[in-house]
């Protein structure tokens, strides 16, 4: 019985020792095809024929400008387009269309030109410049152009010109109340600063909103919005005025602007508490103007000379500041300058100095006309009139 069980044992090993060697030959002749199968059809694939080497094309435009003025308004058109080949292969007229596009007005610019619209004829090659006429379209800057070539249904070239330029939205340099401490049952005003080339001075998309019950400004309730508040050209800043309140605390507004942005209009905002105190200060109404000339009116400065008149202005008032506006007028003969209006701070001075320039001949009297008023309605509007007399 156990030399039977030992010639079992030996058939088994040697049954299994077979087995292994089958599979290992096997693992080897797929490898094999594999290898011979994936050169087969690499060597077949590489005597494919290559295709020419094509360089990419490349192109150069350009916009060109002209200044027109009506008055005292001036702008800028756009006039021309051009765009130089610079290198790659030659694109043929029959299928080349060329697209010319205004972002700020699209609906001038819906024409598809050729080649023959911009001086070419058959065919546009290296060193050859297309150039074409945008006086119809009506373009003015500010504004981005999108020009495209394409050739054979391709997009061979596509430049912004003269490049995109970011809309900024108008920012909020400043804002505040005047007088800066407002006090219960006193008028002022509030006001903000901003910072937009596109914002007009006149416009009417500057306006606040109160979002705090208990305060009102140019006889507005709470539940009133776009409040429109009014620019001011002698300090830059965008005001309303008439506000009050008879309780003492923080009162939130917010400010809303949209610009003029020919490409894009640009909206900003911003909200700022208005504090108003309990305690009542003395504002005082007074203010003093001295005059002075040169020369002083027994001298004669001689035919088609040149005065001065000084005005040194003194604001009594602690808690507002005063706009003067000054008006030089003259007797029939000569000229004046430097009319304008001017801010004087709270308890601050301002000194001018204004020209008057004498006729050619004869006498004549400048008249001075002074006038002080209070945009925040914290004092009541004041004039003065002076008289300087110029000899010849």
């Amino acid at each position: 019985m156990q030399r039977s069980w030992k010639r079992g044992s030996r058939r088994s090993r040697s049954i299994r020792s077979k087995l292994g060697v089958s599979e290992v030959v096997g693992t080897i002749l797929i490898l094999a095809l594999t290898v011979v199968l994936f050169s087969s059809i690499f060597f077949f694939v590489n005597t494919f024929p290559k295709p020419a080497t094509q360089s990419a094309s490349q192109f150069q435009g350009q916009l060109y400008y002209t200044v027109a003025s009506k008055g005292s308004h001036t702008w800028t058109n756009v006039t021309y387009a051009t765009i130089t080949h610079l290198a790659g292969p030659i694109v043929y007229a029959f299928n080349t269309q060329i697209y010319v596009v205004s972002q700020a007005h699209p609906q001038n610019t819906t024409t598809v030109y050729g080649l023959a619209s911009g001086g070419l004829t058959n065919s546009w090659g290296t060193g050859q410049v297309w150039n074409v006429s945008l006086v119809a379209d009506h373009l003015t800057t500010p504004d981005n152009i999108t020009i495209t070539v394409v050739a054979g249904g391709t997009v061979v070239y596509r430049q912004i010109l003269p490049g995109t330029n970011p809309s900024i939205p108008p920012i909020f340099e400043n804002e505040g109340t005047v007088p800066a401490l407002p006090v219960v049952n006193s008028k002022f005003s509030i006001f903000v600063q901003i910072s937009d080339p596109f914002l007009a001075t006149n416009s009417h998309k500057v306006y606040l909103n109160i979002s705090t019950s208990g305060l009102t400004c140019t006889g507005s309730n709470a539940t009133e919005t776009r409040l429109p508040m009014a620019y001011n050209s002698s300090n830059g800043l965008w005001f309303i005025g008439g506000c009050s309140t008879s309780t003492a605390g923080s009162y939130y507004v917010s400010v809303w602007v949209t610009d003029t942005d020919p490409i894009l209009p640009q909206q900003n905002s911003i909200i700022f508490p208005v504090s108003v105190s309990s305690v009542s200060s003395t504002c005082s109404n007074t203010y003093s103007v001295v005059q002075g000339q040169s020369p002083i009116s027994t001298t004669s400065i001689g035919d088609s000379g040149t005065g001065k008149i000084y005005l040194n202005f003194t604001n009594g008032n602690a808690c507002d500041w005063i706009q003067v506006t000054i008006s030089l007028t003259t007797s029939g003969k000569g000229s004046v300058t430097g009319n304008g209006t001017y801010v004087v701070a709270a308890a601050g001075t301002l000194a001018l100095v204004e020209t008057y320039t004498a006729p050619a001949s004869g006498a004549a009297t400048a008249t001075v006309t002074i006038t002080i008023s209070c945009p925040s309605g914290a004092t009541t509007t004041s004039s003065t009139t002076d008289t300087a007399s110029f000899k010849y």
